[in-house]
């Protein structure tokens, strides 16, 4: 599992995130997955399978992704989940999961940051705390008290057993519009 913690201010997109690798009960050391990457331009922290999100990363490669709005992204995501069934069967959700996908996502793109579960995207305004993962209840909590993005995952990190450091750390300028 893991653990990604986002917070928008006035000027930066601050996003950090674990690097533990979980299989099945097992934690693997040594084998540390860079949770957050970089794709182009765009910024993307993923909670997960690794597998679907690597295909996503691949997929953004070769696909424009839309920024106008939460409508195209989730639309984006409707054409990835569709390409990634194709590909890979097996990381289609169950029909007991009753879900598009088994990873959540935050998306940071020309300076504005997404989040993404399934087909549901919303768009982090000014002041927005955000978590997903396992460990994001610990790291809401910390920044709710006023932790860096950083400070939170490590707090995360030391309560939640499926989290691990290092912790991988972007700073993206915010673009506004208007």
């Amino acid at each position: 599992m893991s653990v990604i913690a986002c917070k928008v201010t006035n000027d930066k997109i601050l996003i950090a995130a674990d690097t533990q690798v979980t299989k099945g009960d097992c934690k693997m050391f040594g084998l540390n997955y860079h949770k957050l990457l970089k794709v182009g331009e765009i910024v993307i922290g993923m909670s997960g399978n690794c597998d679907e999100a690597n295909l996503l990363c691949g997929f953004i490669k070769n696909n424009s992704i839309p920024c106008d709005n939460a409508n195209d992204i989730a639309m984006f995501m409707s054409e990835f989940y569709k390409w990634r069934d194709n590909i890979n069967d097996t990381l289609k959700p169950t029909t007991e999961d009753k879900c598009t996908s088994n990873c959540s996502y935050i998306i940071i793109i020309r300076g504005r940051a997404f989040i993404i579960g399934g087909l549901v995207v919303f768009e982090l305004s000014d002041g927005a705390i955000f978590a997903t993962g396992s460990g994001e209840s610990y790291a809401i909590g910390a920044m709710e008290f006023g932790a860096t993005v950083q400070e939170a995952v490590a707090i995360a990190c030391k309560r939640d057993v499926t989290c691990s450091e290092p912790i991988d750390y972007f700073e993206i300028d915010r673009i506004k519009e208007g």
